[in-house]
């Protein structure tokens, strides 16, 4: 790796590599776009394509060298895994890198705002746009289920909306990769709670029916405002999602009855991926002349829009 410039931070934390940085003797790093508890993203240039891309420097836990090696291991399996997923919904995985101490994955860079940023902005996105941004995503699951391919992280942060509109899906088969999502020896909680679903804050590695829960989880917090699951801390978030204790909701109106199904506690009464297209197809206004919707609720101040949104939890 030329151009190398790290910091020690500790087990498990990526190193500081300063723009410059050369990886896999291919990607030179531009700058640093996001960074969250899955690593760190930077904007980077494929000087053989010559080309601008996403490249996540992926954080592994702390732990003894074995452990880390399998999670390493686990990492770079299932990136690879997440490179066979190809469809317009979900940002593509182009290459995976074991250089270094940790693995480093290669991804399209889009454009765009995370759907988080566009919640925290807006509380709350209005019924049929919430509807079109869930076909999207639908299909992209679907196209991953396929080939046998689960994300297990669909939250809002890993959605990013691209300025004519488009949602996509990004961190496939990485953003969880390093592990259980329970808690850990150290009492923290690995992944989002709100955003999952009953079998994985128990342990279950989760199948394809905890990607229709994070689609429901997601699409409930784009329309509420709000995730769907609330308590004071990681702790009690996990307690409500495996209790069931689903905030009321004020907003969703007609897409109440499809979410409700896809936050159901047994995966066996969750929809699938079909029926829940069919269902907010019918609520998207496709059929209808419409105008984009009606306007959010209770718009909040302005936050600034990053460079390339998504990608960095």
């Amino acid at each position: 790796m030329s151009g190398e410039g790290r910091s020690a931070s500790g087990a498990g934390r990526p190193a500081v590599f300063p723009p410059g940085t050369v990886v896999g003797r291919r990607y030179r790093l531009d700058e640093v776009i996001g960074e969250g508890g899955m690593g760190v993203v930077h904007r980077a240039t494929d000087q053989i394509m010559r080309r601008t891309v996403a490249i996540k420097q992926v954080r592994l836990p702390a732990g003894a060298g074995m452990a880390v090696a399998q999670a390493r291991e686990r990492v770079l399996r299932e990136a690879r895994a997440a490179g066979r997923v190809h469809h317009p919904g979900a940002v593509g995985v182009l290459d995976v890198i074991d250089d270094g101490e940790l693995p480093w994955i290669v991804m399209e860079l889009v454009e765009g705002d995370a759907l988080s940023a566009l919640i925290e902005r807006d509380g709350g996105l209005p019924v049929e746009r919430v509807a079109q941004i869930g076909i999207s995503l639908a299909y992209a699951l679907d196209a991953a289920h396929r080939l046998g391919v689960i994300h297990r992280d669909v939250k809002p942060s890993n959605v990013i909306v691209t300025p004519d509109g488009q949602a996509r899906l990004t961190d496939f088969g990485i953003a969880v990769s390093q592990g259980d999502p329970r808690l850990t020896s150290t009492g923290e909680v690995i992944g989002s709670p709100a955003y999952l679903s009953p079998e994985r804050a128990q342990g279950d590695a989760g199948g394809p029916a905890c990607d229709v829960w994070g689609l429901g989880g997601t699409l409930y917090a784009a329309v509420e405002g709000e995730p769907p699951f609330g308590g004071a801390t990681p702790v009690d978030i996990l307690t409500s999602v495996v209790e069931g204790l689903i905030r009321p909701p004020r907003h969703a109106g007609p897409l109440w009855p499809i979410l409700r199904t896809m936050l159901a506690q047994r995966e066996a009464d969750r929809p699938s991926l079909t029926v829940v297209r069919s269902r907010l197809r019918d609520l998207s206004g496709e059929t209808s002349s419409r105008t984009g919707g009606t306007q959010p609720r209770t718009p909040r101040p302005a936050a600034s829009r990053p460079a390339a949104a998504g990608l960095t939890s």
